[in-house]
């Protein structure tokens, strides 16, 4: 009758001291998360110090006012292990914080983080990226610039030229 009693499915009842209802299946919180968490992230390729301050600044941005206790919870759920299998546990850490938002910021990070480990110097390649596109607008400006002032020099050389070559007149 005991071996019986423990290869059923049973579950203990809240508020009913300890007895034990056969038949009733134990239903499992399972907490929802995007698909794009299940991919493994090695945290020692990734560089932090570039990573970090998007961290912070992202936060900052969903929550509309810096929580620096959240931020460094972040950081510390992220570096507590090398290899995260999947980023399930740290959605789930920070669902209760960011709500709402949980879903589009752990979507964000961990395409970085992914990235970040798939790129030999450990950063981002959206980071890579951005920073390609902002010094080739600089380079742009810094041309332009340059074109305008030689412009405004041969215009100037040029007026020299004319005041110099002027006929006089009797």
């Amino acid at each position: 009758l005991l071996r019986a009693l423990a290869s059923m499915s049973h579950a203990r009842q809240p508020f009913s001291r300890g007895a034990v209802v056969t038949g009733v299946k134990v239903k499992r919180s399972a907490v929802k998360h995007p698909p794009e968490l299940n991919r493994s992230v090695d945290t020692r390729r990734v560089k932090w110090d570039i990573v970090k301050p998007w961290i912070a600044s992202r936060v900052t941005e969903l929550l509309t006012v810096e929580d620096d206790v959240l931020i460094a919870m972040i950081y510390n759920l992220l570096e507590q292990d090398q290899v995260h299998k999947n980023g399930v546990y740290v959605y789930s850490q920070l669902q209760t914080f960011l709500e709402k938002d949980t879903d589009v910021f752990m979507r964000e990070l961990w395409d970085m983080l992914v990235s970040a480990n798939a790129n030999p110097s450990g950063i981002p390649q959206k980071f890579i990226d951005e920073k390609a596109a902002e010094l080739r607008r600089q380079k742009a400006v810094a041309d332009e610039l340059r074109r305008r002032q030689r412009e405004s020099d041969d215009a100037a050389r040029r007026q020299r030229v004319k005041l110099e070559v002027k006929p006089e007149v009797k």
